[in-house]
């Protein structure tokens, strides 16, 4: 098993359910393009889910989930989280490259 397979597999139990409405889930293919964006990344990548973020206008709190990796002196740590999906005019980048 390839080290993309084991983080995949490893990372996949922690994905949210894909469907609700004020809770957008990453899926496996956000999963693989964290992985391969960390190849030219110095330091972090994070990648969010396809859903998209609302606007600060939406009146119901909304949250979206990340796949972040971040280089370690061990390599690259990979795991995932929730932030508020909240942005002006409900524009933001899914994919973050440092």
């Amino acid at each position: 098993m390839t080290t993309i397979t084991k983080i995949a597999r490893n990372l996949r139990t922690q994905l949210g359910a894909p469907g609700l409405k004020t809770k957008r889930a990453c899926d496996l293919r956000d999963i693989l393009i964290a992985i391969r964006e960390s190849q030219r990344a110095k330091s972090r990548v994070r990648v969010y889910s396809d859903a998209g973020f609302v606007p600060n206008s939406y009146r119901y709190k909304c949250l979206i989930q990340f796949v972040e990796g971040v280089k370690t002196d061990d390599g690259w740590q990979f795991y995932t989280g929730w932030t508020g999906a909240q942005r002006s005019g409900g524009n933001g980048s899914l994919l973050v490259v440092q």
